[in-house]
């Protein structure tokens, strides 16, 4: 929902009835659809997006109005008008699960990954004992941080940026071993909890 009311919405749409005012999509029926809504409820616009396989996922707006979205094993974000893909991002072995953008439309990323390539991480090794991973994009969708979070079995539960651009990230993590960066450590429970107010730079163990 945006400061003016506005609304925006992430729609699985099966039927190639659904009215939709923009294609961006290769597939006539199936894929996604991304809308906004004016808050007296009248549409803006509807875009379809993606494939007929793609599974639409979690979606934040910056903002600018620009909707960003999970969309199978990507990240694709909309222009403030749905009339273009501003950027495509995805790298190998992740699967993108929630999102949130900051003030200046700096986007994370969480979710869940085999093996994948790591930069600037402070975790560059994944932990046999979970699969989650975050990653730090700038507004055109450049990869500035890609890290694993050890432990984390189904990946990290939530995300968020802060108006100074601090990362806020929660996730269950059952790796005895994981490092925390910042802070005391704990005696390891099972489900640490971590903040960090510099972008990623440092965690600090918020409670266990």
């Amino acid at each position: 929902v945006g400061p003016a009311g506005d609304v925006w919405l992430g729609i699985a749409a099966a039927s190639s009835q659904f009215p939709v005012t923009r294609h961006l999509s290769t597939a006539a029926v199936g894929a996604g659809v991304i809308a906004q809504f004016q808050s007296s409820g009248m549409p803006v616009w509807l875009t379809r997006v993606g494939s007929a396989s793609s599974q639409l996922g979690k979606m934040a707006v910056d903002p600018f109005g620009r909707p960003t979205m999970a969309m199978g094993n990507a990240v694709i974000q909309l222009d403030a008008s749905g009339s273009h893909v501003n950027f495509t991002w995805s790298t190998p072995g992740a699967t993108p699960g929630v999102i949130a953008v900051g003030a200046d439309g700096t986007i994370a990323v969480v979710g869940s990954a085999s093996e994948i390539s790591v930069k600037n991480a402070w975790q560059p090794n994944r932990d046999p004992a979970g699969n989650g991973f975050l990653a730090l994009l700038s507004s055109r969708g450049v990869p500035d941080v890609i890290t694993y979070l050890p432990g984390a079995n189904s990946g990290a539960r939530s995300v968020a940026v802060d108006p100074s651009g601090g990362v806020h990230l929660a996730f269950d993590s059952e790796a005895p071993t994981l490092s925390p960066v910042g802070g005391a450590a704990p005696p390891h429970s099972g489900a640490p909890v971590f903040v960090s107010v510099d972008r990623g730079d440092s965690w600090t163990w918020a409670s266990s």
